[in-house]
């Protein structure tokens, strides 16, 4: 176990940052992260912050983006699919005939 990172991120979780934060300034997984500091109590001020970031224009505009992204990739891999789909019946067609 990274001890020394656990204490960090403890430290870290006191002061109110949030598991991403915590997780890309220590270069440790989120999961290590939320693991570690599962007992660390916030603030309803701190609690009510982490809140307002996950509400703010930058998050939910970067949230978009990254929903775009990931639904062109899903487009782009069924095109493909398909792709090769119709290769299949166009070589059976000739096949046939």
């Amino acid at each position: 176990m990274k001890i020394k990172e656990k204490n960090k991120a403890i430290e870290l979780r006191s002061k109110g940052m949030s598991l991403g934060e915590i997780s890309r300034k220590l270069m440790v997984s989120k999961a290590s992260v939320s693991v570690w500091v599962r007992n660390v109590k916030l603030t309803k001020e701190q609690r009510n912050g982490l809140s307002a970031r996950g509400r703010s224009i930058e998050s939910i505009e970067k949230r978009r983006i990254n929903r775009l992204a990931n639904e062109t990739k899903k487009r782009e891999a069924i095109m493909i699919e398909a792709g090769r789909a119709v290769k299949k019946m166009v070589l059976l067609g000739f096949v046939w005939n």
